[in-house]
């Protein structure tokens, strides 16, 4: 079973372009939206218009953003022993101190910010992936990745998804 994972779309601020050929390229089994996939309520069904043809694959994981627009969908996903969620629970005080600390954090180092979030996320006895910090690669230390965004509108921007194929997760960078 072939399996895509995309986070952090932060739709519109995507190019539906490229999703929609990542999609065709990778020609998943499933699809797991892992967060932040949307920034109003009004793009919510724009998101199902674009997916059309893969309704019947997708599996949407809550982001903060979905939790803020008050969305349906579910907490985290766990296939193989892979537990996947969105990451914004790993978050220090509030959102926005998050964000301070991680800016300041990631022009010291992106290592460092993620092993930093690696640590905070890891779960004994999975392999962990999770999105909202809109960093890619997997931690050094733990068994932990990070899923990328596919956003053009960001501060710390990796971009890229994730591809889970016969029990290997595969990150896949792409140009800034």
């Amino acid at each position: 079973m072939k399996i895509l994972v995309i986070s952090d779309l932060h739709y519109p601020y995507c190019d539906v372009k490229e999703l929609l050929n990542i999609v065709k390229k990778e020609n998943p089994d499933k699809i797991i939206l892992l967060g932040d996939i949307i920034n109003k309520k009004e793009h919510y069904y724009d998101i199902f218009r674009i997916f059309r043809d893969y309704l019947d694959k997708i599996i949407y994981i809550c982001g903060d953003n979905e939790r803020l627009l008050n969305i349906k969908c579910k907490k985290y996903f766990i296939i193989n022993k892979i537990l996947l969620y969105h990451g914004d629970s790993l978050n220090f005080l509030s959102e926005r101190i998050t964000k301070i600390i991680a800016k300041v954090i990631s022009k010291i180092s992106k290592r460092i910010l993620k092993e930093i979030m690696a640590f905070r996320a890891r779960k004994r006895g999975y392999t962990v992936i999770i999105g909202h910090s809109h960093l890619l690669g997997k931690s050094l230390l733990f068994d932990v990745y990070f899923s990328g965004t596919l956003t053009k509108k960001s501060y710390f921007l990796e971009r890229g998804y994730i591809v889970i194929e016969n029990e290997k997760i595969i990150c896949k960078k792409l140009p800034q």
